[in-house]
C-alpha cells in the first residue's frame, strides 16, 4: 500500500487509512451528514452481520468488518487496493462487477439501494475483490449525496481552472 496514512472522503462519511485498517466515521458537516453516516455504518454493519435479510450478496464476496461501535460511531474494516480504472483497466473492472455483483432488479425498486456499481466500491483483498462499501441507502440520501458531488464537482473545476489561469 502505497502511503500508511490517508484520508478519504465519501458523502456521508469519512474513512482513514492507517497501516492495514479502513476507519469509517460519519461527517460531522452538518446534522444531516452525520446521521446519514451513521445510517450507513449501522446498515454495514447489519448487512455484515447478516441481520438485514434484504441484503442479498454472499459474505465472501464482502469486506471484512473487524470492530465498530455501537449506534454507527465507527467501523473498521481491512484496507484494501481500490479498484481503478486507470489501473486494472476500464472494460476488466466493469465486465467483473456487472458479471459478479449486480443486484436483482427488485431490490433497486424497493426504494432502498446498495452497492453502487462504481469501481472505487470495491477492492482487492488477499487476490480477490471484495466489496468495501456495502451499506443501505434510502432514495432521500442518493439525491442529496448527488446534488451534493455536482456541487463538489463544480467548485473543485473552478479551483482548477482559476490555477491554469494563474500558471
Amino acid at each position: 500500500m502505497p502511503k500508511i496514512i490517508k484520508i478519504h472522503r465519501g458523502l456521508f462519511r469519512w474513512v482513514f487509512l492507517i497501516g492495514r485498517y479502513a476507519f469509517k466515521i460519519p461527517s460531522f458537516e452538518s446534522f444531516y451528514w452525520f446521521k446519514s453516516g451513521l445510517y450507513n455504518n449501522v446498515s454495514e454493519v447489519q448487512n455484515w452481520l447478516g441481520i438485514d435479510k434484504r441484503f442479498k450478496v454472499p459474505k465472501h464476496k464482502l469486506c471484512p468488518i473487524r470492530f465498530y461501535l455501537p449506534f454507527g460511531l465507527l467501523v473498521v474494516m481491512d484496507r484494501v487496493e481500490v479498484l481503478d480504472e486507470e489501473r486494472h483497466g476500464y472494460e476488466l473492472v466493469r465486465d467483473f462487477i456487472h458479471l459478479n455483483f449486480l443486484l436483482p432488479y427488485d431490490d433497486w425498486m424497493m426504494g432502498l439501494y446498495c452497492v453502487e456499481q462504481k469501481p472505487n466500491n470495491y477492492g482487492i483483498l488477499n487476490n480477490k475483490v471484495v466489496i468495501i462499501d456495502y451499506s443501505f441507502y434510502t432514495l432521500e440520501q442518493w439525491k442529496a449525496g448527488r446534488d451534493r458531488y455536482f456541487k463538489m464537482e463544480i467548485k473543485r473545476q473552478k479551483i482548477a481552472d482559476k490555477k491554469k489561469q494563474h500558471a
